[in-house]
C-alpha cells in the first residue's frame, strides 16, 4: 500500500460533500424536503451532472415520450434540465395515472441518482486518493475478468475508461442506468470494486492502516470482540492464540500479534489471507459507518479517559450517575443522554419511576443502535427496580455473625420519616442512606438482599422450631415410645431386633413407630417445618448437614436427625449420605426463573437432573430420577414455574409453535415426516390428545415452521425432520465440504443434485436427496450462498446466484437474442420443465414456438413495436380483451404483423400476452384475459358479469368461454369461481343469477334459517334436497324455485359453509350444509359416521351406497360411478372395500 502517516490517510476530504449538502439542510440538519432531487443534484453536483445525458438515463420505453420531448427542445445533458420542462412535458401527457406514474418515475430516477452520489461509491473515491499509482496501473478488465461484467467492460471501452483511476462515481451511475443492468449487476459492481480495495487494503509492513483507526476510532475497535469476529470454526485456532494471549478486542490486535501467530503456526496461504481479509473488512467498515456517520453528527472534541471502561462491578450504587452508566460509544448518544436529563435522571435511582419508552430516536442513531441503547438502560431499570422493591418490602435484623448490611429502617419508614411525598417513585439515595443502613454495596450483588431475606425467614421459622416440638410432645413419651423413636425411626433399626431388647413383638415395635411417625408428619406439616429447612438448605447447600445444628439448641437438633431419617411424607434418599434428594430437586427452585429462561424450550427430563446435578452429585440413574421427580410435588412447583412433564420429557407452557413442531419431531415422530392435509390432522390431533394444546395447523403452515426452524430440516421434497436424527458426523460433513469447494472452484455455482450423487456413492444409503444435502449444507455452513425456492444451487458467499430468467436472459444475450431450448439444456443442466418456467416468468424473454426463445427487445423493430401498440390501445375500450380475438382479428389481418409471428413462430397465448403487455404497460393479466390497469374490469369473472348481467346459463358460459381460447377444465373451474367470489349465485342445476339481483323476503328468509337450525340442532347436518317438499308448505320464494341451490346461497350467506367430497368440488350434485364450527370437513367424513350410527344392514357395498342415497348423502347412480365413490372414500381414510363388503376405518 505504501508508507502513509496518519495524516495523509485521514479521510476528512471523503465525508461526502458535507459543505454542499448543507445547500439543502434546513435548520435541525436534516434535508429540506422543499428542495426537489433534481434541483439538489444541479445546485451540488453541477460538473458531474455535465457528463450525464439525457439519454442515458432515461433510455427505456417507459421514458420514450420524455427523451424525445427532451430532444425536440435542444436538452441533451441532465445539467440542462429544471423543474420547469419538466412540468411542461406532463402537462401535454394524456390520462391522469399514466401522468402521475410518469411523474413518479422521473423523481424517483433524480432520487435514486442523489442517493448514488451521497452513499454507493465510497470504495472507489478511497482507492483514487490513497492508491492513486495501483488505481493507474490496474486495468479495468484485470479487474472485471469474469463473463458477468461483459456489458461493464463494453461500456468502459466505449467511453475509454481502460484504468481503475479513470472510472469515477458518475460513470458508475451513467451504467447502472444502462440499458439491461439491473440492480443486482450495480450491486456487483460496487461489490468487485470493494473486493479489490480489500486486497490492497494495509499491506504493509508497519500496520498503517490499524494505527489510523486504533488512533481516530478507538472504541469501535473495542467494541468488536475477537470471538464475534472470528466466530466460525475455521478461525479456531486464531482464536484460541488470541485467549491465550489475553487479546479479546481488534484493539489489542496489532501487527505484532498477527505476525506473532502467522510464525509459529505458519499457516497456509490462504489462511493466512482469510483472516487479513477479516482483519481489512473489519477495518473498511469502522472506516465507512464513521465516515457516513459524520454527515449527520457534527464533530465533537471527546474527553478520553485512556479507554479505560468503568467497571460496574465496583463502581457503588448511590454513585452511578447516568455520566457513568452510558459510556460514551457514539457521539449521537449524547442526544439521549439530554432527553434524560431534561426529564431529571440525574442517576441510577432516578430511572426506577422512569418510562424508558418516553425516548425517541434522533436523526443519526440507526434502528439497530437504538435498540441496543435501549436494552442496556431497561436492563439496569430491571436491577435498580428490583433492589428498592426488596429494601422496600422486607423489613428484618440480622446479628453480626451473619450479615451485617440491613438495618431496621425499611424504605417506606424512611419515606414517612422524611415527610416525603409517598406517591414519588424515584428517590436520590443520599436522601436516605442516613436512615437507610445500606452499606453500598456493588450493582451485581443485588441478589445477596435476596439471600438475606431467606435467611430471616428461615430464623423466623427456626425460632419456631420450640413450638414445634412443644406440640410434638416428646416429653410425655413413654420410655419405650423413645427408645422406638431413636432406635427405629432415626437410626432405622431392625423392628424385630429392637422388639426383643424391649420384650414387645415386631408388630408390636412396627405399630408404634407408625403412630410416632404419623404424629411427626402432622405436627410438621402443619407447622410447614419441612418448607424452613428446604430454604436453609438452598441458601446453605453447599455446607457439610450438621452446621444446621448451629442454628438450633442441643435439645432441639432431634428435628434434623428426624428430617435425615426420611420421616417427613414425601422426603426420600438419594444416597446413603446427608444428601436428600428433596433438597437436590429444590435446588432448581433456588432461582427457578433464572434457570427457566436459560433451558430449552423443551427436552428431556434427564436435562433437569443434570441442571440439579451442577448443585449437588446425583447417584441414581436417570429413570430412577424421573420416577422420584413424578412422584414428589416437585412436578408440581416446576409446573407452577411454567414447565410441565410428560413422558420422560418436559416442555415450557408458552413454547413457541416452531418449538413444538421441533419437540414432535425429536422425540414423538422420531422418523421424516410429509406434510400433508392428512398429516397436518394427525398432528393436530396428537397435541390435543397428549398435551391438551389445540395448534390449529394446516399444512402450509407446517411447511412455514419448518422453512423457519434452524432445527427442522428438509430431507425430501415436503419432508421434514430434526437435525438430530438426520445430522452427519464430523468426518463426513468435512468430506462434503471438501466437494463443494473443488466444484465450486471449477465454476460459480454448484447445485446440491451433484453433490448428492458424489456422496451416495461413498456413503450409499447415509443421505436421503438432494433436498437433504442442500439442507445440511445450509444448516452447517455459513460460507455459502444458497438459492431460494426449489433450484437448489449452491455459491460462495458474496457471489450471487442469478435468477432463472437472469440466466436465461443472459444466454439469450451470448447467442445474439435468440436460442434454442436444446441448447439452454445444455449450458444450463436444468430440467425441460424448469426452462420453461423460467422463460414463462420473465418479461424480457418469450419462447418462439416450441423449440426456441428470444430476447422480446431484440427481435421488435419500431414498425411492429408501434403496430403492436395502436393494437393495444384500440382494443381495449371497454378495458378488456381476450388474447385469441387481439390474434385472429388484428394480428392475423396485418400483413406485416402477420408475417412476424409467422417468422418467429409466436402464435400461442401466452407469447402475445407478453408482447402486448411488454410494449403496454398499462395492460395486465393472464394468458387468455387481459385489462387495462386501474379500470372497473380487472378479472374474467367482472368482464362475464358485464356480458350476462341476469341469467346466465352454464351453456352460454361454456360457449363464451371456448370461443376466447379456454380449455375445458378451465370453463369448469371458471363456474366454481363465478359463485364461490359472489358474481353469481346458482339457481338450478343448469342456470346461474347475477347476486345483486336474487332478493328473497326477509321473513321467508328467517323461516329458512329457523328450520335449518333447528334440524341442524337435531342432526348435525342439513341436506335440502330431503326436506325441499315439507318446506315448500310454509316458505314462497316467489319467482325463484326452492330448490337445494337456492337454499345453499342463502345458508352460505348466514353461517353455514358446503360439504364437499374429498380434495374435490361439486363432483357429484348433492347439497350437504353444516354450520360453521362443525366437525366435519367433507362429504365422506360425514357418511361414514352415518353408516356407523344408523345402519344394521347386510355391509355390501352396493347396499350400503343405496342406504347413503336414501339419506340424501349422494345421488342414486350406476354401480360403476359408486365403486369410484368408494375409492374416493378410501382415500379419505373413511371406508375401504374388500370383496364387496364395506370395512368403515
Amino acid at each position: 500500500m505504501g508508507e502513509k502517516n496518519i495524516n495523509e490517510i485521514h479521510i476528512d476530504g471523503i465525508k461526502y460533500d458535507n459543505s454542499s449538502t448543507s445547500n439543502v439542510l434546513d435548520d435541525n440538519g436534516t434535508v429540506d424536503i422543499t428542495v426537489s432531487p433534481l434541483e439538489y443534484l444541479q445546485k451540488n453536483y453541477p460538473e458531474k451532472l455535465d457528463r450525464i445525458l439525457v439519454n442515458d438515463i432515461f433510455y427505456s420505453k417507459t421514458f420514450g415520450s420524455f427523451n424525445e420531448f427532451c430532444k425536440g427542445k435542444g436538452i441533451e445533458k441532465i445539467k440542462h434540465l429544471d423543474c420547469d420542462v419538466i412540468e411542461e412535458f406532463l402537462d401535454n401527457v394524456e390520462g391522469e395515472s399514466y401522468k402521475r406514474k410518469l411523474e413518479f418515475k422521473i423523481e424517483n430516477t433524480f432520487e435514486e441518482i442523489r442517493e448514488c452520489f451521497m452513499n454507493n461509491f465510497f470504495e472507489l473515491e478511497y482507492l483514487k486518493r490513497y492508491h492513486k499509482e495501483i488505481c493507474e496501473e490496474t486495468k479495468i478488465k484485470d479487474i472485471f475478468s469474469e463473463r458477468k461484467y461483459l456489458l461493464f467492460n463494453e461500456f468502459c471501452e466505449e467511453n475509454s475508461i481502460d484504468s481503475v483511476y479513470k472510472l469515477d462515481c458518475v460513470d458508475l451511475i451513467r451504467f447502472g442506468f444502462c440499458k439491461s443492468v439491473g440492480k443486482k449487476k450495480k450491486l456487483e459492481i460496487v461489490s468487485k470494486i470493494e473486493q479489490f480495495l480489500l486486497e490492497i487494503l494495509g499491506e504493509n509492513e508497519e500496520g498503517c492502516i490499524y494505527k489510523y483507526i486504533k488512533n481516530t476510532y478507538p472504541n469501535d475497535l473495542k467494541e468488536r470482540k475477537i470471538s464475534e469476529v472470528f466466530k466460525e470454526y475455521k478461525y479456531i485456532m486464531f482464536r484460541i492464540y488470541c485467549s491465550e494471549n489475553d487479546i479479546e478486542s481488534l484493539y489489542e490486535l496489532d501487527i505484532d500479534v498477527q505476525n506473532s501467530f502467522f510464525t509459529k503456526y505458519e499457516p497456509k496461504e490462504n489462511k493466512k489471507k482469510m483472516i487479513l481479509d477479516t482483519l481489512k473488512k473489519e477495518y473498511l467498515e469502522i472506516i465507512k459507518r464513521n465516515a457516513i456517520l459524520s454527515k449527520v453528527i457534527p464533530e465533537k472534541d471527546f474527553i478520553e479517559d485512556d479507554f479505560e471502561q468503568k467497571n460496574i462491578e465496583k463502581s457503588y450504587f448511590k454513585l452511578e450517575s447516568i455520566e457513568d452508566i452510558l459510556p460514551d460509544k457514539y457521539a449521537a448518544y449524547e442526544y439521549i443522554k439530554e432527553q434524560l436529563r431534561d426529564d431529571g435522571v440525574e442517576n441510577l435511582l432516578d430511572l426506577v419511576g422512569y418510562d424508558v419508552s418516553k425516548l425517541k430516536r434522533v436523526t443519526g442513531v440507526g434502528e439497530k443502535r437504538y435498540a441496543e441503547f435501549r436494552e442496556y438502560l431497561e436492563k439496569k431499570v430491571r436491577e435498580c427496580r428490583e433492589i428498592v422493591n426488596i429494601i422496600k418490602n422486607d423489613s428484618f435484623q440480622l446479628s453480626d455473625k451473619i450479615y451485617n448490611v440491613v438495618a431496621e429502617k425499611t424504605l417506606r419508614e424512611v419515606i414517612v420519616a422524611l415527610d416525603l411525598n409517598e406517591e414519588r417513585k424515584a428517590y436520590n439515595l443520599d436522601e436516605i442512606s442516613q436512615y437507610q443502613g445500606v452499606k453500598y454495596m456493588d450493582l451485581d450483588d443485588y441478589g445477596l438482599i435476596k439471600n438475606l431475606i431467606a435467611i430471616k425467614q428461615n430464623l423466623e421459622d427456626i425460632i419456631n422450631v420450640k413450638k414445634t416440638i412443644k406440640e410434638l410432645d416428646f416429653k410425655n413419651y413413654s420410655e419405650i415410645d423413645r427408645l422406638i423413636l431413636e432406635e427405629v425411626v432415626i437410626k432405622k433399626e431392625d423392628v424385630d431386633i429392637v422388639g426383643e431388647k424391649l420384650g414387645i413383638s415386631g408388630s408390636e415395635v412396627e405399630e408404634i413407630k407408625k403412630k410416632i411417625v404419623n404424629n411427626i408428619n402432622t405436627a410438621l406439616e402443619k407447622r410447614k417445618f419441612s418448607v424452613a429447612l428446604k430454604i436453609i438448605y438452598e441458601d446453605y447447600r453447599n455446607m457439610e448437614m450438621k452446621k444446621l445444628y448451629d442454628y438450633v439448641d442441643k435439645e432441639d437438633q432431634i428435628i434434623i436427625d428426624i428430617i435425615k431419617a426420611n420421616v417427613i411424607s414425601g422426603v426420600f434418599y438419594i444416597s446413603e449420605t446427608d444428601t436428600m434428594s428433596y433438597f437436590q430437586i429444590c435446588a432448581i427452585m433456588n432461582n427457578p426463573k433464572k434457570e427457566i429462561e436459560k433451558s430449552p424450550p423443551f427436552g428431556t427430563i434427564a436435562y433437569i437432573r443434570n441442571v440439579l446435578q451442577k448443585y449437588r452429585e446425583i447417584k441414581v440413574d436417570e429413570e430412577t430420577f424421573a420416577e422420584l421427580l413424578r412422584e414428589t410435588e416437585y412436578s408440581k412447583i416446576l409446573e407452577e414455574n411454567g414447565v410441565k412433564l410428560v413422558d420422560d420429557y418436559y416442555y415450557k407452557e408458552n413454547i413457541s409453535k416452531i418449538s413444538l413442531f421441533e419437540f414432535y419431531l425429536r422425540y414423538y415422530h422420531q422418523k421424516p415426516f410429509r406434510v400433508s392435509s392428512k398429516s397436518a390432522e394427525e398432528y393436530n390431533k396428537f397435541f390435543m390428545k397428549k398435551f391438551a394444546i389445540d395448534v390449529r395447523m394446516n399444512s402450509r403452515s407446517l411447511e412455514g415452521l419448518g422453512a423457519r426452524s434452524e432445527n427442522i430440516i428438509l430431507v425430501n421434497p415436503r419432508t421434514y425432520s430434526h437435525i438430530d436424527l438426520v445430522g452427519i458426523d464430523e468426518v463426513t460433513v468435512l468430506h462434503m465440504k471438501k466437494i463443494l469447494d473443488l466444484r465450486l472452484s471449477k465454476k460459480d455455482c454448484v447445485n446440491a443434485k451433484e453433490i448428492y450423487e458424489v456422496m451416495d456413492e461413498f456413503y450409499p444409503g447415509e443421505f436421503y436427496s438432494k433436498h437433504h444435502v442442500y439442507s445440511l449444507i445450509n444448516h452447517y455452513f455459513d460460507e455459502y450462498t444458497t438459492s431460494k425456492g426449489n433450484s437448489l444451487d449452491i455459491t460462495k458467499k458474496g457471489k450471487k446466484i442469478h435468477s432463472k430468467t437472469d440466466v436465461v436472459y443472459d444466454l439469450c444475450k451470448e447467442n445474439n437474442s435468440i436460442i434454442g431450448i436444446k441448447d439452454l439444456k445444455e449450458k444450463t443442466d436444468w430440467s425441460m420443465n424448469r426452462i420453461y418456467n423460467a422463460i414463462d416468468n420473465s418479461e424480457e424473454v418469450i419462447k418462439l414456438g416450441p423449440n426456441r426463445c428470444a430476447i422480446i427487445e431484440d427481435i421488435l423493430n419500431e414498425n411492429i413495436k408501434r403496430k403492436i401498440r395502436e393494437i393495444s390501445y384500440e382494443v381495449f375500450e371497454d378495458g378488456y380483451a381476450f388474447t385469441k380475438s387481439i390474434y385472429s382479428e388484428h394480428i392475423l389481418k396485418d400483413n406485416e404483423l402477420n408475417s412476424f409471428v409467422n417468422k418467429y413462430n409466436i402464435k400461442e397465448a401466452k407469447e402475445i400476452a407478453s408482447l402486448i403487455k411488454y410494449l403496454n404497460e398499462e395492460i395486465s393479466g393472464n394468458n387468455n384475459f387481459l385489462y387495462r390497469k386501474n379500470q372497473p374490469i380487472d378479472c374474467l369473472e367482472e368482464a362475464i358479469k358485464k356480458r350476462y348481467f341476469g341469467y346466465m346459463t352454464k351453456g352460454e358460459l361454456k360457449n363464451f368461454l371456448l370461443n376466447n381460447g379456454y380449455s375445458q377444465i378451465s370453463v369448469y373451474q371458471t363456474m366454481d369461481r363465478i359463485v364461490s367470489k359472489g358474481f353469481y349465485v346458482q339457481m338450478d342445476k343448469e342456470k346461474y343469477l347475477v347476486k345483486e339481483e336474487f332478493n328473497i323476503e326477509k321473513d321467508n328468509l328467517n323461516k329458512v334459517l329457523d328450520y335449518v337450525k333447528n334440524n341442524i340442532e337435531k342432526y348435525g347436518h342439513f341436506i335440502p334436497n330431503v326436506h325441499i317438499e315439507k318446506m315448500k308448505e310454509s316458505i314462497d320464494f316467489g319467482e325463484y324455485d326452492l330448490n337445494q341451490y337456492t337454499i345453499s346461497n342463502i345458508l352460505e350467506e348466514n353461517g353455514y359453509r358446503k360439504l364437499f367430497r374429498y380434495k374435490m368440488k361439486n363432483n357429484l350434485d348433492v347439497v350437504v350444509l353444516v354450520e360453521e364450527k362443525s366437525k366435519y370437513k367433507d362429504i365422506d367424513v360425514l357418511a361414514h359416521d352415518i353408516i356407523e350410527n344408523e345402519y344394521n344392514g347386510a355391509m355390501d357395498e352396493k347396499d350400503v351406497y343405496d342406504f347413503l342415497a336414501e339419506k340424501g348423502i349422494y345421488e342414486k347412480i350406476d354401480d360403476i360411478l359408486f365403486k369410484k365413490m368408494y375409492n374416493d372414500m378410501n382415500i379419505n381414510g373413511c371406508i375401504k372395500v374388500v370383496d364387496g363388503q364395506v370395512i368403515l376405518s
